[in-house]
């Protein structure tokens, strides 16, 4: 029955929504994901080397004390910027001064608001971020969305993966935040596309439970991660899957061969860990005689690896959403070095681990 109401911007359906609205919230789920911190940032990134990409502009001045991001349609996005400039330009005109950035957000939002009742017209397919300072609130941050409606953020992410980027931001944002560490919190945010809480040297490992079948070959046992890390430092690698080439050949091999080395250099304890379940590991481990050398923990469901985001999706070639290979140095549960590969094994080797303690 709601369909009969998804074409019509200026019709509720029966349980209260303008469904346009929410196809245009899609439409910015769907974009580059931009954050705000102190700092508005965003990927610049081109579907192609061939276009310039000088003449793309996704972080734009409205005036000289307030400027603004998007996710969504560039389009769209270009439209209201000229509106913006326009709005403040005719602010300064009469009153001599750049307008508060609560003044120019409440000129957007109604410019929006007013693309969600009018026929003929659809809704903005963009969130925004708007940053500004003034002498009336100081530095402010504001997100704008499809509806007109408008919020202001310490804070704050859009686009593709604005929850598990907000779940970042909540983790390391702090008010005394000086505007280096804001920059390099915006970076880490949105490096390598961000696809999950993005681990990073000084982040502090999370709460996980793994399964595992111990040396004896009894039933599997749950293990709490954080009661394995109080207190010790600890190599945790990640691999995509037991048995396989390069995890059989080279990764696990190296570990076993460079066990007295680690310990040498202070690490109590080896960790291997991949979408296995616990009897595959702990077959594997027998296999390369790791056992009383590394101890093999299963994630099965992934849920650790998503958790640091750490998954990459193979389920195109029927193989399903897997960790990607990576290796930590971890100690008292605080992350103090991360090495990941995504090609030849190089940065999770051993030696690299070795290499940087």
């Amino acid at each position: 029955m709601s369909s009969r109401y998804s074409f019509s911007l200026t019709t509720f359906s029966p349980s209260g929504k303008l469904v346009q609205i929410e196809y245009a919230l899609n439409a910015v789920n769907a974009g580059v994901t931009s954050v705000g911190i102190k700092v508005i940032a965003t990927e610049k990134k081109t579907p192609s080397i061939l276009i310039e990409d000088s003449t793309i502009e996704k972080v734009a001045t409205v005036c000289d004390s307030i400027g603004m991001v998007y996710s969504g349609m560039g389009p769209d996005y270009r439209l209201l910027v000229r509106k913006s400039r326009k709005s403040a330009q005719e602010y300064l005109n009469v009153y001599k001064e750049n307008p508060p950035t609560l003044q120019l957000v409440r000129e957007v939002a109604a410019v929006m608001q007013e693309y969600t009742q009018s026929g003929g017209v659809r809704p903005f397919g963009v969130s925004l971020l708007i940053a500004g300072v003034d002498d009336h609130h100081g530095p402010t941050l504001y997100q704008v969305d499809p509806s007109g409606s408008y919020w202001a953020w310490k804070a704050s992410a859009i686009g593709k993966n604005m929850v598990n980027a907000k779940t970042f931001l909540e983790k390391r944002y702090a008010e005394d935040m000086e505007l280096d560490d804001a920059i390099h919190t915006a970076i880490l945010t949105l490096k390598e596309g961000f696809e999950g809480h993005m681990t990073a040297i000084g982040d502090k490992i999370p709460e996980a439970t793994f399964i595992t079948v111990d040396e004896n070959k009894e039933n599997p046992n749950s293990i709490e991660i954080l009661k394995v890390f109080a207190g010790k430092k600890v190599v945790l690698v990640a691999v995509p899957g037991a048995f396989t080439p390069l995890c059989s050949e080279k990764h696990l091999p190296g570990f076993v061969s460079k066990y007295e080395d680690l310990k040498k250099k202070g690490i109590d304890t080896i960790l291997f860990t991949a979408s296995n379940d616990a009897f595959v590991l702990y077959y594997w481990a027998k296999q390369h005689s790791a056992h009383g050398k590394v101890r093999m923990l299963a994630d099965g469901n992934v849920s650790f690896a998503k958790a640091i985001g750490m998954e990459f999706d193979l389920t195109a070639k029927n193989m399903g959403v897997r960790s990607k290979r990576y290796a930590m140095i971890v100690d008292n549960g605080v992350v103090k070095y991360v090495g990941v590969d995504e090609g030849p094994l190089d940065k999770s080797s051993a030696d690299a681990v070795l290499a940087n303690l």
